[in-house]
């Protein structure tokens, strides 16, 4: 057993701190989203449908600026393996420019042509105002929103999530106050609807950020960044940064159009088909938090073994895992256990209700796959320093597997949606396969901090 696998109380013992950390913020900002979409809902059906619109463009922002700041994870945690703080502190003002820089790219596109985005999702002239109504106030969010990441990234690349965790619960509360306030008029506030709540969304991020902020620049004692660390540029790590958080980029950008192909599809089903959808993806997309926070804690650790060389960092990867199988299991188990229940909450068809018994049944097959492969991705993969491998298999599986498939099952074979849906998710089924080989290979070993020395020796 020593031989094979790691034995380092202290491994598991920051591996389980922080994937815990992790897990309960993911639910908590879950839990965000949803009470957003029930209290404008509540409100108004065509504010919904804006608001959805909306949120789907911000999940593709998110999604790229999270590949940016990736980057800050993945060389930030093996520098910190190394305890050193003071190259973190140089590659800080890289990862900060970058996603401020995207951010305000973005935010002047949806200044400059507001119209002209939300058109690609609708024609409904009812719903495009209230989807420029939420556009207009929540795009200045954006640039609050990418400092926060940013800073985040950073103090999850020395292994510190528990920030994380108390900004996202003061966030749920000031998001969910807000929109009660803003959202129906209440205690003598005008009644804004989709702009209240975007009203809402947006100071929360501000505050999110003030605290995120204060944290890092004030009390955090561990990296000890300056505000002038930030913003004391060092021109000289951009290109190595982007060697990292490239292929991480181009990656979340397939997944991004994947998710953006999904809807294209299940749009096109029947009502009775939306609807199980519906309720078979917010429970799996609540229970699959389970598997995100082990691949992110996963990332971490690998990268701060890194520096302690490839026998050891081999021994790690082999232990985890059995750890992501474990998850897996879990996660296929909390699914099939809790699908009676959630059903016997919603009030729907029999029809309706088999077919979404159907759906969750299939997702425990897919969780179990997605909790081992994603794990192994990336978190062992990136983590140990080999981006590009989760790019190019994420690449071939979205655009040569699964949209090409998912499109031929809907609207030229009409297969049934099980089938489709099947279709739609293979992809975490194929990539077992690349993950196992790759991992238990062990070719994803490579030290980034080795390698910039090297780079400065020649």
């Amino acid at each position: 057993m020593n031989k094979h696998f790691c034995t380092d109380k202290d491994f598991f013992k920051n591996y389980f701190r922080l994937a815990v950390w992790l897990i309960i913020q993911q639910a908590i900002v879950l839990s965000v989203n949803l009470l957003d979409n029930i209290m404008i809902g509540s409100y108004s059906e065509n504010a919904l449908a804006g608001v959805t619109i909306i949120n789907q463009i911000h999940f593709v922002y998110q999604g790229l600026l999270d590949g940016l700041v990736t980057g800050m994870v993945v060389l930030g945690s093996q520098y910190w393996g190394k305890k050193d703080g003071e190259s973190i502190k140089k590659l800080a003002p890289t990862g900060f420019y970058l996603a401020l820089a995207f951010s305000l790219l973005m935010f002047l596109i949806a200044a400059i042509v507001p119209n002209g985005l939300v058109g690609l999702f609708t024609k409904d002239p009812e719903v495009i105002t209230q989807a420029l109504e939420y556009l207009n106030v929540i795009k200045w969010s954006w640039l609050f929103f990418a400092v926060t990441m940013f800073l985040l990234a950073t103090m999850r690349g020395i292994g510190s999530a528990s920030i994380a965790v108390i900004v996202s619960v003061i966030s749920l509360f000031v998001n969910a106050g807000g929109n009660y306030i803003l959202i129906f008029g209440h205690f003598g506030a005008p009644e804004l609807g989709s702009a209240g709540a975007a009203l809402a969304t947006t100071t929360a991020r501000v505050l999110e950020m003030f605290i995120v902020a204060f944290y890092v620049f004030r009390l955090d004692k561990k990296l000890c960044l300056k505000i002038k660390d930030v913003f004391t540029p060092h021109f000289e790590n951009i290109g190595r940064y982007m060697g990292v958080a490239a292929p991480i980029l181009i990656a979340e950008g397939s997944f991004c159009c994947g998710n953006a192909a999904q809807s294209v599809v299940l749009g096109n089903l029947s009502t009775t088909a939306l609807a199980a959808n519906s309720i078979s993806t917010s429970l799996y997309q609540l229970v699959k938090v389970m598997a995100i926070g082990a691949s992110n804690a996963a990332a971490v650790c690998m990268g701060q073994v890194v520096p302690r060389g490839k026998e050891y960092a081999v021994k790690c990867a082999n232990s985890l895992q059995i750890i992501f199988i474990a998850v897996g299991i879990v996660v296929a188990a909390v699914l099939y256990i809790l699908r009676i229940p959630i059903l016997n909450m919603y009030n729907v068809s029999p029809e309706t209700r088999e077919l979404a018994d159907q759906f969750i049944k299939l997702l425990c097959i897919i969780g179990f796959c997605m909790s081992y492969q994603m794990s192994c991705n990336c978190g062992i993969t990136r983590g140990g320093g080999d981006p590009r491998f989760v790019m190019y298999v994420d690449l071939i599986c979205i655009w040569l597997i699964v949209i090409p498939l998912s499109f031929l099952a809907a609207f030229k074979f009409n297969w049934s949606p099980i089938a489709i849906m099947l279709c739609l998710n293979i992809d975490q089924i194929i990539k077992i396969i690349p993950a196992s080989i790759k991992v238990n290979s062990h070719t994803w070993y490579r030290d980034l901090t080795v390698e910039k020395e090297n780079e400065e020796k020649r």
